[in-house]
C-alpha cells in the first residue's frame, strides 16, 4: 500500500482535495473508489484505470468513470507516495494539453520541493 498525497499551492490552496469536495456524493464515491484502487495495487495498477501519459516523465492518469461524468485525475509517484497534481471533467476523446502541462508542472515543483527537504 502506497500513501496518496494531495498537492498543495504555495498559498496552502490543495487544488484536487478542493475540487472533490465540489463533487456531488455519489461522484465524490466514485472517485475515493478510484484512488483506494490506485493506493492499493499501485503500481500494478493499469489499464483500464491507469494510463502513463506519453511524452511526460513520471505523469499518469487515474480513469474514473463516475455517476454521468468521466474523471482525469494526473499523478505522479515521488519517492514513496503517490501526489495526487491535478483532476478534470472529462469532455472530449482527447485530454486538453494544457491540463497535462498543468499536472506536469506541478509534479517538476513538488519534486523539487521534495530535493531540498
Amino acid at each position: 500500500m502506497i500513501p496518496i498525497e494531495f498537492f498543495q499551492l504555495p498559498t496552502g490552496k490543495e487544488p484536487v482535495k478542493e475540487f472533490l469536495e465540489a463533487q456531488d456524493p455519489k461522484n465524490r464515491s466514485y472517485i475515493y473508489r478510484g484512488l483506494s484502487l490506485l493506493e492499493e495495487f499501485w503500481p500494478r495498477l493499469g489499464m483500464p484505470h491507469v494510463r502513463r501519459i506519453v511524452g511526460e516523465s513520471g505523469l499518469y492518469e487515474l480513469r474514473v468513470d463516475g455517476h454521468r461524468k468521466t474523471y482525469r485525475i494526473f499523478f505522479g509517484q515521488v519517492n514513496d507516495k503517490i501526489i495526487l497534481l491535478h483532476i478534470i471533467i472529462k469532455k472530449s476523446q482527447r485530454t486538453p494539453l494544457k491540463d497535462i502541462r498543468l499536472a506536469s508542472e506541478r509534479l517538476k515543483q513538488y519534486q523539487r520541493m521534495e530535493d531540498l527537504k
